[in-house]
């Protein structure tokens, strides 16, 4: 049997339009672990270094953090439903701990981190406060498995 021109340029067709589909494929998923991957690395180290604010005692401005962690918190596709949850909150705290600085440095008002409630809040979502002399590299349970998991899957 043989093949006219029009059956071999539809098979043509065809075979491009399959290869095209499947390298497209191949280049979306590439693309989407690539935006997760940058999502983890910023949604990590902006954790650590809310960490390292609230660990240091004498710190006189107010705490920086990422503005667009719900569009990397989104991106995380990995992240189970709690974690989600744990990362609203601690962002949610975060915005409070920011707005009542803000406040207080408004009026200028002298005050101690230490002693701010939103500040307590965000130290019980991340750390371990239930020992009576806490350290702060001892983490709560859920924060560590929420930290360890956007680790694995922050850029190397």
């Amino acid at each position: 049997m043989r093949l006219s021109v029009l059956d071999g340029s539809i098979i043509g067709a065809l075979i491009g339009g399959l290869f095209s589909l499947v390298v497209g494929i191949i280049l979306n998923k590439r693309e989407k672990k690539n935006r997760e991957n940058h999502a983890a690395s910023i949604l990590y180290y902006d954790l650590k270094s809310i960490e390292e604010y609230i660990s240091s005692p004498n710190n006189s401005v107010n705490i920086r953090y990422s503005n667009d962690w719900q569009e990397m918190v989104a991106n995380c596709s990995f992240l189970d439903d709690i974690h989600v949850k744990r990362l609203y909150n601690i962002y949610d705290t975060l915005y409070n701990y920011n707005y009542a600085y803000t406040q207080k440095e408004k009026i200028g008002k002298p005050f101690v981190k230490h002693d701010m409630a939103e500040l307590i809040a965000l130290e019980t979502l991340i750390l371990d406060t239930s020992k009576p002399n806490f350290d702060y590299g001892d983490y709560n349970k859920e924060y560590e498995i929420l930290l360890n998991s956007l680790k694995k899957h922050k850029k190397s």
